[in-house]
């Protein structure tokens, strides 16, 4: 399979099962139940298996670690970029978190960004790539669930409450596949290559199950009332990540290939985490799928084309 072949698959893996959960939803008494169940289980079996596996192969390297501190610095950044607007923008918390969720976490995986650093620099910068998202998942569910929960209408119990309830959570286990994965590597055991047959199997079904989930919670009708506030989310995603990423590019000392991977991650749209989260933790649903939606768009015809001539 040629890379533009690898290219329109992962993007059909995207759309048509989107397109199948909102087929679907119409037929359907309670689509966002479903939802809900879809993504919890595709969180609890699959995900902690692909994390795990996942970590298994990685190469450490000290410099490469710089990657992943380096893409958890501009989370948070974008975190707190998020919370800051959203205090002046919107009146209610489910809002707020919802803005704030979609600003910090952005679409770096192998879905998007990890493989356009494949077609654009070559397999080294997808292991690159790799290393830079190791943080992801810890600051998912470390940091934006509980901020999720503790907006959420069903919100019980103290701050720490929140954050032991996130960890406790079953839906937390992908942590718990990328510290098996951990204690794999260093264990210096060999993944069985059977394992990676399984991996290839489990990344796409894992990925189109959460596209099929996202489907059955979204309705077309509602997406007009978000443009302006997709617009300045899209401003957040493509102009002020950016820059921060070339300002910790200098302050990291990173050059040739390793900054070139980490300027195309600082260009990627709102993640699908961001809607998943929307959806467990009954936030603002419509809205972020929105910013999901509006941002993939644009990127799409915006910035891509950038990239392809910048690397």
């Amino acid at each position: 399979m040629t890379p533009a072949q690898q290219f329109a698959a992962s993007f059909a893996l995207l759309v048509l099962p989107t397109l199948a959960g909102y087929g679907l939803r119409r037929k359907l008494a309670n689509p966002l139940g479903l939802a809900r169940w879809v993504q919890f289980w595709n969180m609890v079996v699959p995900v902690p298996i692909v994390s795990c596996l996942a970590i298994w192969i990685v190469e450490p390297n000290r410099e490469l670690l710089k990657l992943s501190a380096l893409g958890f610095l501009l989370s948070m950044a974008m975190l707190a970029c998020g919370l800051a607007l959203a205090r002046w923008r919107y009146p209610e918390a489910r809002q707020r978190a919802s803005f704030a969720v979609s600003a910090a976490l952005s679409n770096v995986g192998h879905t998007l960004g990890g493989f356009l650093c494949f077609l654009l620099l070559g397999e080294h910068a997808f292991s690159q790539s790799v290393v830079y998202t190791l943080y992801f998942l810890f600051f998912t569910y470390l940091i934006c669930f509980p901020v999720a929960h503790a907006c959420s209408a069903a919100r019980a119990g103290s701050r720490w409450q929140t954050i032991r309830q996130a960890v406790c959570d079953l839906r937390s286990m992908p942590m718990l596949g990328i510290a098996a994965g951990t204690v794999l590597l260093l264990s210096g055991i060999p993944r069985p290559q059977a394992l990676g047959q399984l991996q290839a199997f489990l990344l796409p079904a894992s990925t189109a199950s959460t596209m099929f989930g996202l489907g059955l919670t979204f309705q077309a009708r509602r997406l007009p009332q978000y443009w302006p506030d997709a617009m300045l989310m899209s401003a957040l995603k493509f102009l002020v990540t950016p820059v921060l990423a070339w300002l910790g590019i200098q302050l990291f000392g990173l050059e040739g290939e390793t900054a070139s991977v980490v300027m195309i991650l600082s260009t990627m749209p709102t993640a699908i985490y961001a809607c998943i989260i929307a959806t467990i933790y009954d936030l603002e649903i419509d809205m972020t799928n929105a910013f999901f939606i509006f941002t993939t768009l644009a990127f799409l015809v915006f910035v891509l084309p950038v990239l392809v001539l910048r690397f």
